[in-house]
C-alpha cells in the first residue's frame, strides 16, 4: 500500500509540475507557501477515488515538501536537483533525478512565468486558468491542467490525462503552519 501511495503521489506531481501565462501568474510570487492538501486520485478502473491527504511547504531556496499523512506517512522533497523520498531518519532517497518534472512544479510554485509559458498554451476566465501542454511528451501524460484561484492563491489543481483518469489537488493555504523538517 504504501508504495502504491508513493507511486500515485509520484504520479501526480510529476504531472503537476508541467503547468502555466503572463498576468494569470500574479498569484505565484509568494516566495514561502504552506498549508494542506488533499489529493483525489480518480482512476477509470475504480469507483471511488484514491485519497491521499497531507501538508505542503513551498520555499524558493529548499523547494517544495509535499508530507502525506494520511492514508500513510511520507514525505517528498522536490528540489532543482529531483525528486527525493525523505525516510523518518532524515535520509533522502532519490527517486528521480528528471529534473524537467521538479523545475516544472517549482516554477508552479514560485511563479517561473518564463519556464511555463514556454511550455503550455494558456487561456484564463472567471478565476481559472487553464494549461495545455505544447510538448508531446507532455501531452502524453495529461491533456490540460486547470488551475482554480482563491484570493490570489491556488486552491485546486486538476491533472486530467488523455486516458481519462485525473487528479484533482485541493490546497488551503496557511502561512503560520510549517511541515516539519
Amino acid at each position: 500500500m504504501k508504495i502504491l501511495i508513493k507511486y500515485l503521489s509520484v504520479i501526480s506531481l510529476s504531472m503537476l509540475a508541467t503547468t502555466t501565462s503572463a498576468a494569470e501568474f500574479d498569484w505565484l510570487q509568494d516566495s514561502h507557501q504552506a498549508g494542506d492538501f488533499v489529493q483525489q486520485k480518480h482512476l477509470k478502473i475504480l469507483n471511488r477515488p484514491f485519497i491521499t491527504k497531507g501538508k505542503y511547504q513551498y520555499n524558493k531556496e529548499a523547494g517544495l515538501i509535499w508530507q502525506t499523512i494520511s492514508p500513510s506517512q511520507s514525505e517528498l522533497n522536490i528540489s532543482s536537483e529531483g525528486v527525493f523520498e525523505v525516510s523518518s531518519d532524515g535520509n533522502k532517497k532519490l527517486l528521480t533525478n528528471d529534473t524537467r518534472f521538479s523545475q516544472l512544479l517549482l516554477a508552479i510554485f514560485g511563479g517561473d512565468q518564463e519556464q511555463l509559458l514556454a511550455q503550455f498554451e494558456v487561456s484564463s476566465s472567471e478565476g481559472k486558468t487553464v494549461l495545455v501542454p505544447l510538448d508531446e511528451q507532455v501531452s502524453a501524460l495529461f491533456s490540460d491542467i486547470t488551475l482554480t484561484l482563491d484570493k490570489n492563491t491556488i486552491s485546486e489543481i486538476n491533472l486530467n490525462e488523455p486516458n481519462g483518469n485525473s487528479t484533482l489537488i485541493l490546497l488551503t493555504p496557511n502561512s503560520d503552519e510549517k511541515v516539519q523538517d
